[in-house]
């Protein structure tokens, strides 16, 4: 009976849906063992790869670095406009001296030859050639309310770009105030960084170019004003000038103009416009020399009078006369003398 039972229960067993799961499990795990066990084998030999991590972007400094060092594909480089031309500094050289039979430069080419009184004015601080002398001195003949005296104008140039202009003068046998300008050269031409009035070598009134903080002080006053570009001594000015009509001398045309921006020992700087009126022979000491460029500046006030010059396009456009007008303190005037033999 007990044989018969079990047997029965194990049919119904087999037939029943509990019967069928045991069934199929028992199947199952010893295939999923080796599958299992195959595909461990397969990832330690290397053929099969393990699963990537999901995919990020990077974040914060990553992109950035990234940005910086991507180059743009070939057709977005195409949409990529090249920069704009940029102007090319000014040519600054000093000038080894010329000789005296040198042809005497033209004044009639270039935009500057139009002499209409509608002629642009030549701005000095903007970018052009500057030519400047080699180291030297110069004497001049002093005429001062009708006394005669002597000055000597000294010009230095180191090879850092640094200058010393000193001007000295006697009158009538006294020591009149001299004059020192210091600073150096950049792409514009002098760029005075000290001006000095001076007695018995000792500074009495002195303006300071202060190019770090864009700034013009005074010793004898307590006004500053802004530091522009190009902006010049009331002694650096006369060798500023020279400077530029030597470097483009096609640009000073009988009827144009040249802009100076002057500080002087107190107050703003004022805007001196030079107005060219040509070639013209000039006596001078011994001497007469058949065409130097004449520029004038008319005074604006009693206090402020006229100035006029004579260039020399032989000597480099050195000036080899300058006359300052009529003013409450008088007038004087500078004449090139010639060296000794």
């Amino acid at each position: 009976m007990d044989r018969k039972h079990s047997a029965a229960a194990a049919a119904t067993l087999g037939t029943s849906p509990a019967g069928l799961r045991l069934r199929a499990w028992a199947w199952a795990w010893p295939a999923a063992l080796t599958l299992l066990a195959h595909g461990w084998l397969l990832l330690l030999s290397g053929e099969v790869a393990p699963p990537k991590p999901a995919d990020h972007a990077p974040t914060g400094r990553a992109i950035a670095l990234q940005t910086r060092s991507s180059s743009p594909s070939p057709a977005a480089a195409e949409l990529i406009p090249p920069p704009a031309a940029q102007p090319l500094p000014a040519t600054l050289s000093p000038r080894p001296g010329k000789p005296a039979d040198e042809p005497t430069a033209s004044y009639a080419a270039g935009p500057a030859a139009e002499t209409s009184a509608s002629a642009a004015l030549i701005d000095v601080a903007s970018a052009s050639p500057v030519s400047v002398p080699a180291t030297g001195e110069w004497s001049y003949l002093l005429l001062q309310n009708g006394q005669q005296g002597v000055a000597r104008l000294s010009w230095q140039l180191a090879d850092d770009g640094s200058y010393r202009l000193l001007l000295e003068r006697e009158l009538a046998g006294r020591t009149l105030p001299a004059w020192l300008s210091q600073g150096r050269l950049d792409a514009l031409g002098l760029a005075p960084e000290r001006f000095a009035q001076q007695r018995r070598g000792r500074d009495t009134q002195a303006t300071n170019f202060r190019r770090d903080e864009g700034l013009i002080s005074y010793s004898a006053s307590p006004a500053q004003a802004p530091l522009t570009p190009g902006a010049q001594d009331r002694l650096s000015w006369w060798l500023q000038l020279a400077a530029r009509v030597d470097g483009a001398p096609q640009r000073f045309a009988a009827g144009s103009s040249v802009v100076l921006t002057v500080a002087g020992l107190r107050g703003a700087p004022r805007e001196l416009v030079f107005d060219v009126l040509g070639l013209e022979a000039l006596d001078l000491p011994g001497r007469r020399l058949p065409a130097a460029l004449h520029v004038r500046r008319l005074g604006v006030e009693s206090y402020d009078g006229s100035i006029d010059v004579w260039l020399d396009p032989a000597r480099g456009h050195w000036p080899v006369r300058l006359i300052f007008g009529q003013t409450l303190a008088g007038s004087w005037e500078l004449q090139l003398l010639e060296p000794p033999p």
